[in-house]
């Protein structure tokens, strides 16, 4: 059975799977199906939607590779913090 369920202005098939081999075959799209990168942009947009993330503009310089990802933990901790989903 296949239900539709409303997602923005768009409508999303929910499927009834009965195994993880049937979850597996649904879910994969070959490298030459027109469906893929409309099907990539939707996941990507719903993965923005759920889960932005915010980096402040710019050009940042780090002396150490160290320094460079205690920048990159710093926002990240702030976004956990003070962002809420699909904002």
């Amino acid at each position: 059975m296949l239900w539709r369920i409303r997602f923005g202005e768009k409508r999303s098939p929910i499927r009834r799977l009965r195994s993880l081999d049937e979850a597996e075959q649904s879910v994969w799209l070959d490298a030459g199906d027109p469906r893929l990168w409309p099907t990539v942009k939707d996941v990507w947009t719903l993965a923005d939607r759920l889960c932005r993330r915010h980096f402040p503009p710019g050009v940042y310089k780090h002396r150490t590779i160290e320094e460079a990802n205690r920048q990159t933990e710093q926002w990240e901790a702030f976004d956990a913090k003070f962002s809420s989903p699909a904002d």
